[in-house]
């Protein structure tokens, strides 16, 4: 009888003990946002023709801006601009001097200016039409940067994603000098000595107060007061098959006892994302360009930043050829894109 009673208090210590623990872990667990699944057609495509010498080559970002297209082009190291009627003029050159791209990290437009993020201590600085401006040197230690996702320019200030270390993104003014430390802390992906972490683009958003980093690895969203720098909250796994693939991938480069030959990097998928910052809207992409997924190369992602909620939207070509798309940038009712051949459409959607 004693024992049966030592039996029955040891059982109900236990379930308290699972489920004060089941507790702790949903109160830290990152916000999983309910996905909604529409299919928004693709009404009409026209394809947007490029110049014999100017076409793109190697893509890495795009922007749309007073109804011109602009894409930063890594291995001419250029920026191409395009109209609704085709290609308009560049932006930028090769070389090592004032106004010449040599490592072109990102680009950012900011009150009809272009700002190239070129190796990580020098920014170009262009007007619309690739007229050179001037270079604002980042009074940095090179040492101290060894990755740098992304950045903006936001009221005097630029503000620069790291991808190594305990800092992820730090403050300068627009004359090179380094204010703070701005946002710290934050998960790593490890590869032996070489760190694979926070890969991020930032995105801020005033009438929110919110500035946004987004994981082009994973795809998670984090959203931090524009003020103070404190994490707000944050959004992951909102895909179960993007979820799997990252999961699978996390798993592969952390596991310290594989040859780094052997590691399989394809698994995982990579993401690029566009702010509509007239609908406070964040549009994902996840790209295909490492491996074939036919389930995932026609989704978009629209995470609605008002209320974190989410929407899946498989893209329908309405009575049109199907196209691929690799990087986009959405504009009220266009979707402006770059396909699998490299080639450029303005999309209606509806």
């Amino acid at each position: 009888m004693k024992n049966r009673r030592v039996f029955q208090i040891l059982l109900v210590v236990f379930v308290l003990t699972v489920l004060v623990s089941l507790i702790i872990h949903i109160m830290h667990k990152p916000q999983k946002v309910e996905v909604l699944s529409r299919t928004i057609k693709i009404d009409s495509i026209e394809q947007i023709p490029q110049g014999d010498e100017y076409y793109i080559a190697k893509p890495k970002k795009i922007l749309c801006y007073k109804k011109k297209i602009f894409i930063l082009d890594v291995k001419f190291f250029r920026i191409l601009v395009f109209g609704k009627d085709g290609y308009l003029h560049y932006i930028g050159h090769p070389g090592q001097g004032p106004g010449e791209i040599s490592q072109p990290i990102s680009m950012e437009i900011e009150n009809d200016r272009v700002y190239v993020l070129n190796s990580p201590d020098r920014i170009e600085v262009f007007d619309l039409l690739g007229k050179y401006l001037k270079t604002i040197r980042l009074k940095i230690e090179k040492t101290s940067i060894k990755f740098i996702g992304d950045f903006k320019i936001y009221d005097g200030k630029i503000y620069i994603s790291l991808g190594i270390g305990e800092v992820r993104v730090q403050r300068y003014d627009l004359n090179g000098r380094w204010i703070d430390n701005f946002i710290s802390g934050g998960d790593k992906i490890g590869l032996g000595e070489t760190i694979l972490a926070n890969p991020n683009d930032i995105y801020l958003i005033p009438e929110l107060g919110a500035l946004i980093l987004f994981n082009r690895f994973t795809g998670d969203i984090e959203t931090f007061n524009f003020k103070t720098g404190n994490s707000l909250d944050k959004v992951t796994n909102y895909d179960q098959v993007a979820a799997e693939r990252i999961a699978s991938f996390k798993k592969n480069v952390n596991d310290q006892s594989a040859p780094k030959r052997k590691i399989e990097v394809k698994v995982f998928i990579m993401f690029h994302a566009n702010l509509d910052i007239k609908k406070l809207q964040l549009h994902i992409l996840p790209s295909q360009s490492s491996v074939s997924r036919e389930d995932m190369r026609d989704i978009i992602y629209t995470l609605n930043l008002n209320n974190l909620s989410m929407e899946r939207k498989r893209l329908h070509f309405d009575g049109i050829e199907k196209k691929y798309i690799r990087y986009c940038c959405v504009v009220e009712d266009s979707i402006f894109f770059i396909d699998d051949e490299l080639n450029l459409f303005k999309g209606g959607l509806k």
